[in-house]
Order: structure tokens, then C-alpha cells, then sequence
């Protein structure tokens, strides 16, 4: 492989509850909450569902900012550790200060945990520490707050007990005075100052193979040319970012891979700006960037955001992830399609723009040396209505059973021009050019909607599985396109 110009370390590292830790070898490639119970006897940090949909392993991850920390709740379970480089990480054990990580049997309390304990919100306790990590970080920073509040700040975290009216009192009732801030716990100037160390360098780790395990190779570039370069090198790697999908199959089905490229230093990848007439969203922005950033902007889809995994994942989880791996639920890609989004990859040749619509017709595949940039989406133009809707067993914290994304331009009851796309009802998301035809011209009444459904029905080629039957699926794209017309 070329050797880079810059200075490159075989290790990462971070702070952990105010400690600065190196991590070498294998150790760095594994999973985060299984190394804070193991290699650091941090077991407060609790592992049950093991792929992010309890919330029991939450821990908080601070990422640093211009005047400090950023510290958001994240699933350890599969968050890796080497997504951890240049961060602070904080666990149950860390809420009360450094010098209190080996005591927690002194007694002493945080007021979130207090609270637990005077509601009676701990119950049989195993998910006890990651709803106090959850609350901790809804609590930082916020004066008041509301019961609707506090359910949308837990929504990532499972209780088995069923006891959530005592956890939601207990959120309510801490004292938000009494609480010192994590910027006082943790005075974030010696941590930067540590971290500051090192920064720049990019990061490579080889772990030779051995008996029981294949070897494998982890590489984290600081600029897009080395993040390019490496590709070049290894186009088998896997790519990872939030890591919240490969996380999953590390964790649960034991997944190693050979070869790694994480983009997490890459600078200005995590945009998410308005350019003219399009929304941009960076490659390695998090849902929760984009759902705070696009409120004012397209405030259809920070709605449907809302709804998208839990705030632990959102946390976590990017843009690019959700795209390139193109799941038929991805929530994020009819809503991409109906405003005909643009990827922009870039690579050995340099930039070039796909549509998002040809991206999935084609495979989905890109080169394998691109890696995804950014998202370029048009806005809704004045006079046009965009709605995006989701079918879920749960209205948060839930896969799609289907999805679907509907943008009309109408003019004195007639309709103009329509689109409209569907996630969970074929292999691929994808528009339904048919049935837009048909509706074009079309007066906008009732009835209309209920003859699109016949033509739409010859569009999608829905499955059965363990969350819908074919036929619900195809009874929902029915309901949906008459949902659309009736709130119009």
C-alpha cells in the first residue's frame, strides 16, 4: 500500500469516564460494550438484545466540538471501538466524576439516579443503567421539560418489567438545578489537550491471523485522497461510518471482516447545509444532524425522522449507511426518490453524479474505488405538497412494513405532475412511474386515488416476511394513496 505523507498511529485512542486509554491489536476491531465489561471491568454497561433495540448498553459518547464536548446516548453493543478514537466515552459508572468509577457502592448518587430509585423506576434493574444514561443526556442542558418529552428521549430503551410510568416519573422529576453539568464533572480544556495529541495522524491496524481467528485490517484515513487511495487498494473493505448496520452483524452473527475502512475523521463529510434550491446532507452526517438541521428547511421529512430507529441510532447511524446498503425499509430512500435526489461520489477519476433512482435500478453498485460524498436533494418548489408516511407495529423504535413519499404539484383541483415512491413492497424502494402517469391530468377527488391503487398494484412486487404478510402489503399501498388524497 502507498504510504501517506502524514504521520500514522497502530492504535486509537479516547478518554473513558476521564482516563485516557490506548487500545491495540483486535481489541480495537471488536465491539465496545463487550471491552468496557471485559478488558475494563466497566459491567454497569449491561448487554442483552445485542444489536441495538433494547438500549441496556447505553453509554454516552462525547464528541468534541469547538467549545467542548457533544455528549449524545449511543448503543455499545454495536458501536466499535475503534469509532471511539478521539472521543470521551462515559458509562454508568463515570456519571458522578473520575475518582467515583470504582466506588458505586458509596452510596453516593446522581440526581437522575436518585430519582430512579425514589420513583421506584429501577424494577428488576438489568435495564436500569442505560435508561439513566439516556435520562442524563436529556436532562444536560435543559431547563424544563414534559412527560411527552421524557417518552421521546426513552424511546430507545426496552423495559422488560413493563414499568415505564415510574421511569417517566422519575424522568419528570429531577431537579434540573440540582444537576452538575458533565462540563464540570469532566472540565473538558485537560481532555482536549489530550486529544489534541495524535489528531491528525490517520490510523492503521493489522492483526495477524492465529489459530482461532482470521486476520484482519483496519484502516482510518484524515482525507478523502488516503480514504480514496486505501479503497483503491483494498475494494473489498468494508466501509464503515456510524457502523450501525455492520455493527449488527459483528455482534449478533459474529462477523469479522478482513478489511476496514472507517471514514469517521474525515472532515466536512457531515454537512448538512442548504445550497440554493437543494438540501445537502454530508455522507457521515447522523440522523439526529440532519433531524435538527432540516426542521426549518423540509419539516415533512424531520417529522418522518422522528420515527426513524431510536434516538441511540440516530446518534450513531448516517446518511450513507442508510443509502448504500439500500434496504427495501430504508426510510430515507422514497422520500429521496420522489425528489429525485443525486448521489455524488467521488473516487480515482474524481466526482460524478448518480440519481438515486438509477443508483438502485443499477444494483444498487458503485466503482470500487468510490465511496458515497454526499446527498444532493431538490426542495420542494412553492405550490407543491410533500408527504411522507410510515406503517409500523410501533409508531416509534420500528422497522417499515412499508414506507411511501408523495409529491404533487396541483393547479385548480387538476393534477399537474406526481410523484411517488415506495419502500417495503419489492427488493428495492422505487417509483411508480405508471401510476404517476395515470394521475397526471387526473382531477383531484376521491376517486381518483382509488383507481390509482389498481394501477399501482401491477408496479410492486411485495414479499411476506416475519413483520407483513404480501397481501397487507399490498392493502397498505392501497390505504396509503387513498390517505394522501383524502388529507389534501
Amino acid at each position: 500500500m502507498k504510504r501517506f505523507a502524514g504521520l500514522m498511529r497502530d492504535h486509537i485512542f479516547f478518554f473513558l469516564n476521564g482516563q485516557k486509554i490506548q487500545v491495540r491489536g483486535r481489541e480495537a476491531l471488536g465491539m465496545l460494550a463487550p471491552f468496557l465489561r471485559r478488558e475494563r471491568g466497566l459491567t454497569g454497561t449491561k448487554i442483552a438484545c445485542a444489536h441495538g433495540a433494547c438500549g441496556s448498553c447505553s453509554i454516552l459518547l462525547g464528541r468534541p466540538t469547538q467549545s467542548g464536548f457533544n455528549y449524545q446516548p449511543i448503543n455499545s453493543c454495536i458501536f466499535p471501538v475503534f469509532a471511539c478514537d478521539g472521543a470521551h466515552v462515559i458509562t454508568v459508572e463515570g456519571l458522578n466524576g473520575p475518582d467515583k468509577v470504582g466506588g458505586q457502592d458509596d452510596g453516593v448518587l446522581s440526581p437522575v439516579q436518585c430519582a430512579m430509585v425514589d420513583c421506584h423506576g429501577a424494577q428488576c434493574g438489568f435495564c436500569t443503567p442505560g435508561i439513566v444514561i439516556t435520562l442524563t443526556a436529556f436532562h444536560e442542558n435543559r431547563v424544563q421539560s414534559s412527560a411527552e418529552d421524557v417518552k421521546a428521549a426513552l424511546e430507545g430503551n426496552l423495559c422488560r418489567c413493563t414499568g415505564y410510568s415510574p421511569i417517566i416519573e422519575a424522568g419528570m422529576s429531577v431537579e434540573t438545578a440540582d444537576l452538575r453539568p458533565l462540563t464540570q464533572i469532566y472540565p473538558p480544556e485537560p481532555l482536549l489537550d489530550g486529544l489534541n495529541a495524535g489528531a491528525s495522524d490517520a490510523v492503521e491496524i493489522r492483526v495477524p491471523e492465529d489459530e482461532l481467528e482470521i486476520g484482519q485490517h483496519l484502516f482510518v484515513p484524515r482525507s478523502p485522497e488516503e480514504a480514496i487511495c486505501w479503497k483503491v487498494a483494498h475494494p473489498e473493505a468494508i466501509v464503515v461510518s456510524g457502523g450501525t448496520e455492520v455493527g449488527v452483524a459483528m455482534s449478533v452473527k459474529g462477523l469479522a471482516p478482513r478489511e476496514i475502512l472507517s471514514l469517521a475523521h474525515l472532515e466536512d463529510w457531515d454537512e448538512v447545509t442548504r445550497e440554493n434550491d437543494e438540501l445537502v446532507l454530508g455522507a457521515r452526517a447522523t440522523w439526529t444532524q440532519v433531524a435538527e438541521q432540516v426542521g426549518a428547511i423540509v419539516p415533512e421529512f424531520a417529522t418522518l425522522l422522528t420515527r426513524w430507529g431510536s434516538p441511540q441510532l440516530r446518534n450513531a447511524g448516517t446518511v450513507a449507511g442508510n443509502i448504500i446498503r439500500a434496504a427495501p425499509i430504508s426510510d430515507s430512500l422514497p422520500f429521496l426518490l420522489a425528489c429525485e435526489a443525486e448521489l455524488e461520489f467521488i473516487g480515482e477519476l474524481g466526482a460524478r453524479r448518480v440519481t438515486v433512482a438509477d443508483f438502485l435500478e443499477s444494483g444498487p453498485t458503485m466503482r470500487p474505488d468510490e465511496l458515497l460524498r454526499r446527498v444532493l436533494v431538490p426542495l420542494p418548489k412553492e405550490g407543491q405538497t410533500l408527504r411522507l408516511f410510515k406503517v409500523s407495529k410501533r409508531r416509534a423504535f420500528d422497522r417499515s412494513i412499508v414506507s411511501a413519499a408523495f409529491l404533487l404539484t396541483a393547479s385548480d383541483g387538476v393534477i399537474e405532475d406526481i410523484k411517488i415512491a415506495f419502500g417495503g413492497v419489492a427488493p428495492l424502494a422505487l417509483r411508480l412511474p405508471q401510476t404517476e402517469a395515470f394521475l397526471q391530468g387526473k382531477p383531484v377527488n376521491s376517486a381518483i386515488w382509488r383507481e390509482a391503487a389498481t394501477v399501482a398494484y401491477n408496479e410492486i412486487s411485495p414479499y411476506s416476511d416475519a413483520a407483513a404478510s404480501r397481501e397487507h402489503r399490498t392493502r397498505l399501498v392501497a390505504n396509503l394513496l387513498r390517505k394522501f388524497g383524502a388529507e389534501l
